[in-house]
């Protein structure tokens, strides 16, 4: 299980870091940085699980940290909503221990090493359950998540108003107890404000809290980068706090201190009995406590109504517990005045439920106003028995890897830091078509591939190196007029060069672009799926116009720069085996570009107009007297600090390992020769690379 194997670093920095400020308290029977010890572990363990991919391949590859920016959305707003929780009611609690000169709590805990140290262990144990659902959203790349829906900016606002709620209630209660010590009233108990409409509003406040950043989180938890049934899993951390808060009696007086919250008895059971001990023959008290005419039918309400809305709404959730979703206005027992403006409420926080789980899909018609409408799969034959619909590594939408796609053609809001594009063409090859089919072949083929597939080459995902990829599908290329295709390729590449970047979190990647761009702004890098070669002359004249002439590595059978026939014109003298040399009389190519693997049949004046169109030649034949290293070393000193474009023939391979091409030349490079060479090495190394029209073998290179 990949997801659960990276919730490894959270868990431990979880642990340690408390293990280490026990070691610091427990022998000074200190307990007043208990509470900053449990905000300091939410605030440490969430920034590790979001900086940690990146920290790993700093420490493994040297790639420069990412800006906060560069994360997700969804990321950032979890991460934050925890962090901001955790600091706010950790300073609270800490600055009232330091003037009340200690927590009364622990009065007699932390005078039992064993007993406190406990304590520290706990507090652990409930940093990481608490902040499951966003160490979970953390452990997958940023290009990954889907984008927000409108339930996210419900689950936002359910948690922003949780938030507010519980800072509103603690404000209340200090208020109320410092007008209460200069005598400024006599009230026994606080009865208004939001103490009014709940006997604990903090509390209620705080399970909101953690409902909200739960649903947020959600709209990745239920994708299918994770395993079915994590969002269900990541229900533990709401689950908790309701359960210590509401549930537990017996243990929470001295579990409270796991639990921090914000009152000096832990738990509602405990506050309960206190109130009935202190005010029980207090009439002021026993109406306070009763609800509104006596009954108890607007506290039974949220179950029963919300209830009932939920059957019909809960349409992507699957088993997660329908009253669950539905608490806020039900967790605690509400006073008299509570009104039912408070069930509308919850009513309305329960629509956080649907949190819709695809990255390419805009949300379903059943809205918030449709509920009554939605069919609930759960209760159909698949979704009962067998619950979301996942896609195997062989089956679902088709684009490269499971990446995320979009017809960015026509979808003007798509961004991007690399974008694949099929250019689905071959009629201009000889002997042999159906590369028109390569686009699709090359995508079925990386269906097995995972879209968190590991690289043991460079210990690291490719998708946790820093870039937003998104699969743009194929251009529509007309197959009766090779003019109009080789138009309609070049103004499709050269519409998707010119889109925004999405900014991902590699900055020397960002930069690289910007820096070699002729109007200095960052361009996205476009991976195109041939199709035959001749999709390289519209691609470079789009290149052309960005960067200007570029340095090419070749990778091929052929040398691909055969001067047109000699009688041919116009569209004529355009072929799989010529455009290069067009390439170089419209002065899109530099002269100090390469070739890579090339072994066909050749006459002296072909390597002389190969070399003035700008060519240096590296053959078959060299790998297995140079080796690797040299053929790499060779291509750095030719193709220096250029803008580079990259272009993979499959025909360089050996047809005994990729025979299904149209001019096969036996004597090729091995897959893993090629690998070596045009991915794992050259590309991070030391290449401005800005674009290639073959992907490396899945899982080695960047794309």
């Amino acid at each position: 299980m990949a997801v659960l194997s990276r919730l490894i670093p959270s868990a431990t920095s979880a642990y340690l870091l408390q293990a280490a400020l026990a070691l610091i308290f427990v022998p000074q029977q200190n307990e007043k940085y208990y509470d900053l010890g449990g905000a300091a572990g939410f605030l440490s363990t969430s920034l590790l699980s979001l900086y940690y991919p990146a920290l790993k391949a700093k420490f493994n590859h040297g790639v420069p940290l990412p800006p906060i920016t560069s994360f997700a959305p969804r990321q950032l707003l979890v991460t934050a909503a925890l962090g901001l929780w955790s600091a706010r009611l950790g300073s609270f609690l800490v600055a009232r221990a330091l003037k009340a000169g200690g927590d009364s709590r622990f009065d007699e805990v932390k005078k039992d090493p064993k007993r406190f140290s406990f304590f520290w262990f706990a507090q652990a144990t409930w940093v990481f359950v608490v902040g499951l659902p966003v160490y979970l959203v953390n452990t997958v790349p940023p290009v990954l998540h889907p984008a927000l829906s409108r339930r996210d900016y419900l689950a936002l606002g359910l948690f922003a108003g949780s938030f507010l709620f519980e800072v509103i209630a603690d404000r209340q209660k200090t208020q109320w107890r410092r007008a209460k010590d200069a005598k400024r009233h006599d009230e026994n108990f606080i009865s208004s404000g939001l103490w009014a409409i709940s006997r604990h509003p903090n509390y209620v406040g705080e399970v909101g809290i953690h409902i909200g950043i739960w649903a947020l989180a959600t709209g990745s938890l239920t994708s299918i980068h994770f395993p079915t049934g994590t969002a269900v899993a990541a229900l533990a951390s709401p689950l908790l706090t309701y359960f210590l808060l509401r549930k537990v009696e017996t243990i929470v007086a001295s579990a409270r201190s796991f639990v921090n919250d914000v009152t000096q008895v832990s738990g509602v059971p405990p506050l309960e009995k206190a109130g009935d001990k202190k005010f029980g023959a207090d009439p002021k008290w026993q109406q306070y406590k009763r609800p509104k005419h006596g009954t108890g039918v607007l506290a039974l309400g949220p179950f029963g109504v919300i209830g009932r809305v939920m059957i019909n709404f809960r349409q992507r959730v699957g088993q997660y517990p329908q009253f669950f979703v539905s608490a806020t206005a039900c967790l605690f027992p509400p006073p008299a005045m509570i009104s039912a403006s408070l069930v509308l409420a919850a009513c309305a926080f329960a629509g956080i439920a649907d949190a819709h789980p695809y990255h390419d899909q805009q949300p379903m018609a059943h809205d918030l106003e449709r509920l009554v409408d939605v069919i609930d799969v759960t209760t159909e034959p698949w979704g009962s028995k067998f619950g979301l619909q996942t896609d195997l590594p062989y089956s679902g939408p088709l684009s490269f890897a499971h990446l995320p796609y979009s017809k960015c053609l026509e979808d003007g809001q798509s961004r991007f830091d690399i974008a694949i594009l099929g250019l689905p063409f071959d009629t201009t090859t000889s002997y042999r078509p159906g590369a028109r089919f390569g686009p699709t072949g090359i995508r079925i083929g990386s269906r097995r591939q995972h879209i968190e597939g590991y690289t043991l080459a460079w210990n690291s995902s490719p998708h946790e190196l820093g870039a937003s990829i998104l699969d743009c599908g194929d251009v529509p290329l007309t197959p009766v007029d090779n003019a109009q295709a080789l138009e309609q390729m070049e103004v499709a590449y050269t519409t998707l060069l010119n889109r925004p970047v999405q900014g991902g979190t590699n900055t020397a990647y960002k930069s690289s672009t910007a820096a070699l761009a002729k109007d200095g702004s960052e361009h996205p890098r476009l991976v195109t799926l041939g199709g035959d070669h001749t999709i390289v002359l519209p691609i470079l004249r789009s290149l052309n116009k960005v960067y200007g002439p570029v340095s090419v590595i070749h990778f091929d059978a052929h040398l691909d720069t055969w001067a047109p026939p000699p009688l041919s014109t116009g569209i004529g003298r355009i072929n799989h085996g010529s455009f290069f040399a067009i390439a170089a009389e419209e002065h899109l190519i530099a002269n100090n570009s390469i070739h890579g693997g090339i072994r066909c049949h050749m006459g002296r004046q072909d390597i002389v107009h190969d070399t003035e169109v700008g060519f240096q030649l590296i053959s078959a034949e060299d790998i297995d007297d140079y080796g690797v290293d040299q053929i790499i070393s060779k291509i750095r000193q030719r193709v220096g600090n250029s803008p580079v474009y990259l272009s993979l023939d499959i025909d360089v391979i050996d047809p005994g390992l990729a025979p299904a091409t149209g001019t096969p030349e036996v004597g090729g490079w091995t897959t893993p020769d090629i690998t070596s060479i045009a991915a794992a090495e050259i590309i991070f190394d030391f290449l401005n690379m800005m674009q290639m029209d073959a992907p490396p073998k899945p899982h080695v290179g960047p794309f």
